[in-house]
Order: C-alpha cells, then structure tokens, then sequence
C-alpha cells in the first residue's frame, strides 16, 4: 500500500516539473514561475528556456502568438480589452504560461483580469495557467483569454513565455516559446483649421494634421496633398487620410469661400410707390442676410416707411460690406379738412384751398365737379373733398344741407327758345354780356357744357342729349329747357 502511494506521489512530482520545471519554483503544475517572460527588466529577458536551472535549449520566438482586440490605433486609456496567449507544438498535450504587461523600464502597465483557468501572481504583475489550465483547449494547443485595463499613458509591452510539455516528467523534450507584443496610446487624427469654415476665398484657411507623416488629403474626393499642412482656397469638402503601419483614421471638414462682399439688389418698394401722402405707408424690402437698414438699425428683410427720408440697406460677410442705392421717399400733407357755405352767387363753395375737389350730394360722386364752387340745383346733403397737387385727399366735409331757395323762371329779359327744342337751343338776354359763361347742367348738377359769352346777347346750345329737363345757369339766375 505505501509502495503505491509512493509510485503515485512520483508521478505528480514528475508532471509538475515536466509542465514548468524550475529550482526557484514550487508545484509548476499550479503556476509558472515568476519573472521568467523574457521582459529584458527581469533576470536579463530570461525564459526557462535559457538555463539557470530551467530548461535546456533555450526558447524560440513566436511574437504572433499574443493577440489582442486592442486597435491598431493604440489604446483608449481605462478602457478594457481581451488579450490571448497562444501555444502548439505537434504531439504536446500540456501548457503553460505567463505574462507580464510592462512600461518601458519594468514598471507593471494597466490592471491584469483573470480570466478562465488562469490565475495572477505576485499583486497582479504576472498572470499564469492554473492546474486546470494546462490541458490542451483544441489538438496539440493551448489558448488562455484574460482581460487588461489600460493605463491612462505610456508605451506597454507584452511579455509572455510558454512551455509546452512532452508529459516526460523531465525537463527533456519540452519546448519553451516566447513573445512580446507592445501597444500604444491612441493619438486621434485631428483636423484644425487656421480660420473659419466659411472663409473669405482672398484670404484662404490652412487645414493641418496633428501627425507629421503618413497624411493624404483630399478635396471632394481629388487628390490635394500630402504634407501635414494644406491651403485651402475653394469650399469643398476636405478629406485627411492618415496612416500609421496598420492605423489607419480620417477626419473630414467641409469649408464655404465665400467670393466676395455681399451681392445687394434693388430694394423693392410697395404697390404705394415713394410718393405718399401724409397717414399713408409703404413697405421697403430686399432679399438676403445680415441685413441693416439705415435710417434705423432695422435687421428685418423689410420695413415700412411711413416718413420722408432716404433709405437704404448695408450687408456685411467676412470679405467686406456692400450698400444698396438708397430710395427716396416724400410724404406730402394732405388738405385741411375743408366746410361748405354759400357764396355771393347763390353757389357751393369749399373753404380749403386745393387742386381738385370732389363732391357729394346724398353720399354719391357728383361726376365731373371738381372745382370749388358748384351750381346745386338738387336738395340734399352736400359733402366735399379737397385734393392737392399730389392727389393727397382731405378728410370729406361735414354733411351740408341745401334747399334750393333761388331758381329764376323764364323772364321777360331772358328767353330760351324754341320750347321744347330739337336739335338746337337759343338764350338770349341784354344781359348777358353782364357774365363770363353760361353753365349747362341736367337736373342731378352734373355740368354738361360751359360756354363763354364773350360781350354776346345771345348764345346757341347745339348738343346731342337724351330728352329731359336741362338747366341754362348764369351767374345767380337758373333757366330750364326742355329737349
């Protein structure tokens, strides 16, 4: 029984060491030892491959076998990646490892995470295979997966040794393997521009890249340099393409030229025009941006202008300021609000002053008056509006109410014969000579016909008129005929 027990220990012992023999470690089956990844830090890049009471032979380099989903880019800083070891050899059936990720100099990098069958040593410098770990995971090979977490700079090298045993129970016949693999901080392609995106084309922007080497710039999609600086006088969208060894990253940025000051139109003015008259308004506008109207301040795409003055628009970009030709605009007053009152002969007058007038009787436009004064024949309630040179219209009149008071009949110093007329109608009067014009109106007071008297004692009305009461007025007196 003790015999057995002995025979069984034996073969333990002879595994451990088959896996991992070394006079400076303890039960190899468990763990590698430490300090033995070939890091140039550590026992000068020793494996146990190169004696010191490890194996014989030495080691053979396979830098391929350590892997990472690190970028090739470089490493995010706190960020967490997977890292593989990997081991082969025909007819091999146990492993081993351990690993080392240090900085330039020794010092331990980022934070090892064990994974799966794999352990850490000595406060997390080193990480290793447990016993369970050096069975082979596919034919003849091993693979470990653990996780790092970068550190928040600096250059990191992977070292890692690997042994893969005959299961001899003697150091002979087992091979030992090793790697490195080191890792960078990810420096990010950055795109700066001198200026700004929209730019003056006389004044054009340098784009330039944070790398010295490796840039290839583009401007939508054509070639345009290589250097780490570049001119940029057109807009377009611009491309940078940097490569380092397998790190390859762009940046883009699209810029605007802008050709020259802004381009100004006529400022286009309202249906009302630029003469106005006074409580009129009329709307200024001008399409485009960064508008100033002056006078005023206005920033609006439009403005209504309700007073004389000049008025123009200035607009300003970043190659200069362009104004348009002012437009001019006059207000005139309008009339004073004019009243009605009968005159010396027996007429309408309006009491303002102005080019034209407009009357009313009963609210409708008596036609064809539009002097001050007027012959009203027709009782009802008289209105006036006064006009200026402009057509600028007083308020209308107050309401003036008329009663015809004063209507001479057929006299015998005044005939108007033949009665009914036909085709002609005669008035005669030594009178007459006494006044300028006889006035011809119809019974509504609309003036058909005004004809001068010059020194005569009689006068002929030859006109084509519908059938009707017409009246002869001269001076005060009224005469009516019939056609």
């Amino acid at each position: 029984m003790k015999k057995n027990l002995l025979i069984a220990f034996s073969i333990f012992i002879c595994v451990g060491i088959a896996l991992w023999p070394d006079t400076h470690a303890h039960s190899n089956t468990g763990a590698a030892p430490v300090g033995y990844t070939g890091s140039p830090f550590e026992f000068s890049g020793r494996t146990c491959g190169t004696g010191s009471g490890c194996h014989g032979g030495g080691s053979t380099l396979q830098n391929n076998w350590i892997t990472t989903d690190i970028p090739a880019c470089g490493y995010t800083p706190g960020q967490t990646y997977t890292i593989n070891v990997f081991v082969t050899s025909p007819g091999r059936t146990k492993f081993g490892f351990s690993l080392s990720p240090q900085f330039d100099g020794g010092a331990t990098a980022g934070t090892l995470i064990a994974g799966s069958q794999t352990q850490l040593q000595s406060s997390g410098r080193y990480i290793t295979h447990t016993s369970a770990g050096t069975a082979q995971s596919s034919a003849n090979s091993r693979t470990w997966t653990f996780q790092w977490t970068a550190p928040a700079s600096g250059t990191v090298n992977f070292y890692a040794a690997m042994n893969a045993t005959n299961s001899g129970g003697n150091t002979t016949g087992d091979l030992i393997f090793n790697g490195s693999l080191t890792v960078n901080p990810a420096t990010a392609l950055s795109l700066t521009n001198s200026g700004n995106n929209v730019f003056c084309a006389d004044n054009p922007v340098t784009l330039s890249s944070n790398f010295a080497t490796g840039n290839q710039w583009t401007i939508n999609g054509l070639s345009a340099g290589s250097g780490q600086t570049i001119q940029a006088n057109a807009g377009g969208i611009y491309e940078l393409i940097n490569t380092q060894g397998s790190c390859i990253q762009n940046q883009s940025i699209t810029l605007t030229a802008i050709a020259g000051p802004p381009v100004l139109g006529d400022i286009q003015v309202g249906a009302e025009g630029t003469e106005l008259c006074e409580g009129e308004t009329v709307t200024l506008s001008l399409g485009g941006s960064n508008l100033v109207w002056q006078p005023g301040g206005e920033t609006s795409n439009s403005i209504v202008v309700s007073g004389s003055g000049s008025y123009s628009v200035s607009s300003t970009n970043i190659c200069g300021t362009a104004q348009t030709e002012p437009v001019v605009v006059n207000v005139t007053d309008i009339p004073e609000t004019p009243s009605i009152f009968i005159n010396d002969n027996g007429q309408l007058q309006a009491s303002v002053d102005a080019d034209f007038y407009t009357w009313f009787v009963d609210g409708l436009e008596i036609e064809e008056q539009t002097d001050s004064v007027i012959f009203a024949t027709q009782a009802g309630q008289y209105e006036v509006v006064a006009i200026n040179g402009l057509f600028c219209q007083s308020p209308v009149s107050a309401p003036f109410d008329f009663e015809p008071t004063r209507v001479n009949l057929v006299e015998e110093s005044w005939k108007v014969f033949p009665q009914p007329a036909a085709d002609w109608v005669c008035l005669a009067s030594n009178k007459l000579p006494q006044y300028e014009f006889v006035e011809i109106s119809d019974l509504q007071g609309r003036v058909l016909e005004r004809i001068a008297i010059q020194q005569q004692t009689q006068i002929v009305w030859n006109a084509v008129v519908p059938s009707g009461m017409y009246l002869f007025r001269v001076g005060p007196h009224t005469l009516k005929v019939l056609r």
